[in-house]
């Protein structure tokens, strides 16, 4: 009888643990698995940080999502050619090079503000919908989709991802450099995981974050120092100098990239801010922030630290436990006049000292500086103008126009266009800023150095051509494109030589060298630029009808000696580079 007693005492608990576990079962699973009498209530897709949810909602048919990751496929090495001695984890060897493994390992990191785009039906459908990445959890998810054909696809090229992913390329599901995208076939309340993207970064340095120290010294403020006085609603720029004291670099695709609001008031700047420029250990560099004072009257504080991906905040200091800050008293009834002009001069963009330039020539002058000023230049300002300051005047205007707004702090680009003298000789022009009620101000600490050009006209001294590539400003490497799909390469040059390149000059046009001119003409004519001037030249072409890589190589033509590239040398062809997909 005892044993009877026990056994029914435990076989009612044992029912009744079923009983438990089969409610819970389905009051968990109800919410994130749809059917056909429990879905999501709408049939247009939502955005989502995480994994889907969705609300209980009578309806005829079941809806699914589309989740996954973009990640940074890490590989130490990549692009650098084979070798021994070097950190190969997470990479695979192509060619001669490395490159990263297209796997998603779980020490990699997720990338986040990248703009991931759905389009209902196969690839290249876009349009109905776009999340952007985020860091944690899930990186993008598209939820209330009705069962059927999606296409999920990123491009590289426009904002925010360009400003995420730069100098890499796609590993997984494909590896090209342009647009990438995977077409899903979505069954009835499916929710499929795991339709993942991976880039590969080609110029991190070798080390990883946990190999790195990090730390930064302040230096001193560039720009608005404590407690200026700013009028409501004032635009400013403020402007720390820094030094890298870790023996890891910052900048662009390194691990210390940005800087980050941490406290105070962010007078109207956003949450993170790129450093633009690589700091080498050791290195000096100005970062800068524009800000926007409050309209109220008072003193504000606006606190910014560096942004370690996968580390702490990092701020200035011993300790780098101090935050970079800038401080402003905003004071209603500011005089138009207590502005305090300083420029800094950065180096010459243009015609060196003491450059050659054949007689009676056009060039073009740039001087490369920074506004340490309180106030703005250029149009509209009290301060728009350069002024000739003495020496050869060089057929230039005395009075020359600033002809952009050039912020506190804002470093710029000024040029002025001159014509050589005729005769041979050593020739200077000096030049400084004016303001509307006649001041001067020149370059460096009291302000007293103007800026100048100086040029040698030789005695009959033969043209000399150099062409210097300086970006590709549409059509970067590898960017996919359609057979029959029309498109313009644009590259910025700058004529780092001695004579103007142009129709009826010298180096008069540009010419493909390949025999595969992608469907622009052969010889095209070169636009007219001066020496010093820097010119986008741009080419008109069409995706040819083989996949794969597809390469044109262009090179000047110059009417005394053949044909010129690009570089010291001029050896290097101009080349665009596009990927064709297969032919369906």
């Amino acid at each position: 009888m005892l044993r009877r007693s026990v056994l029914g005492l435990l076989l009612f608990f044992a029912l009744g643990l079923l009983a438990a576990c089969q409610t819970a079962q389905a009051v968990s699973n109800s919410p994130a698995t749809p059917t056909a009498e429990t879905t999501a209530p709408a049939a247009t897709p939502t955005l989502a940080s995480a994994a889907p949810t969705a609300t209980a909602t009578p309806t005829g048919e079941a809806l699914g999502s589309i989740n996954g990751w973009v990640w940074h496929d890490a590989c130490s090495v990549s692009g650098q050619p084979v070798g021994p001695g070097k950190q190969t984890a997470g990479c695979v060897q192509e060619g001669d090079h490395y490159r990263a493994n297209g796997i998603k390992e779980n020490t990699e990191a997720i990338i986040p503000g990248v703009k991931v785009k759905l389009g209902a039906g196969p690839c290249l459908a876009i349009g109905l919908a776009e999340a952007e990445t985020l860091a944690t959890d899930l990186s993008y998810s598209f939820t209330g989709l009705k069962a059927g054909a999606y296409c999920v696809s990123i491009d590289p090229l426009v904002e925010p991802s360009l400003s995420k992913l730069k100098n890499g390329s796609w590993t997984y599901p494909d590896r090209l450099g342009g647009t990438i995208y995977t077409t899903v076939n979505l069954a009835a309340g499916e929710n499929k995981f795991d339709v993942n993207f991976g880039w590969d970064y080609i110029d991190l340095p070798s080390s990883t974050s946990a190999a790195c120290t990090y730390r930064a010294a302040f230096l001193g403020d560039v720009t608005i120092p404590d407690n200026t006085i700013t009028a409501p609603g004032g635009a400013f720029i403020k402007t720390w100098r820094l030094r890298n004291d870790g023996n890891c670099a910052w900048g662009p695709n390194q691990y210390v990239r940005s800087l980050v609001f941490f406290n105070g008031d962010r007078m109207g700047a956003p949450n993170e801010v790129p450093l633009l420029t690589q700091v080498p250990p050791g290195g000096i560099v100005d970062v800068s922030i524009n800000l926007i004072a409050p309209q109220q009257a008072g003193t504000y504080r606006s606190e910014w630290m560096l942004l370690v991906a996968q580390g702490p905040l990092l701020g200035v200091g011993p300790g780098g436990q101090t935050p970079l800050y800038a401080q402003i008293i905003v004071q209603p009834g500011i005089p138009d006049n207590t502005c305090v002009y300083r420029a800094t001069f950065l180096g010459d963009g243009s015609v060196p000292d003491n450059q050659p330039i054949a007689p009676n020539a056009p060039f073009i002058k740039i001087w490369q500086v920074r506004n340490d000023s309180t106030c703005a230049w250029g149009p509209g300002q009290w301060l728009h103008q350069l002024v000739w300051a003495g020496g050869d005047l060089m057929g230039a205007s005395e009075r020359v126009e600033i002809p952009t707004l050039i912020q506190p702090g804002q470093s710029a680009e000024i040029s002025i266009p001159f014509v050589s003298p005729g005769l041979p000789g050593t020739y200077r022009s000096e030049w400084k800023l004016r303001t509307n009620d006649g001041q001067l101000y020149g370059v460096g600490p009291g302000g007293q150095a103007p800026l100048y050009v100086q040029i040698v006209v030789p005695n009959n001294a033969p043209c000399t051509y150099r062409a210097t590539f300086l970006s590709d400003v549409t059509i970067p490497d590898n960017t996919l494109i359609s057979p029959g799909q029309p498109f313009r390469k644009t590259w910025r040059l700058r004529n780092d030589g001695t004579c103007a390149w142009g129709p009826n000059a010298v180096v008069h046009s540009i010419t493909n060298i390949n025999n595969n001119p992608l469907g622009a003409p052969v010889v095209l004519n070169m636009p007219d630029v001066a020496p010093g001037g820097t010119v986008d030249l741009s080419i008109d072409m069409i995706g040819p009808n083989t996949s794969g890589l597809q390469r044109s190589e262009w090179m000047f033509m110059v009417n005394e000696g053949g044909l010129r590239g690009v570089g010291a040398q001029g050896e290097t062809p101009l080349y665009v580079q596009i990927s064709v997909p297969g032919l369906p």
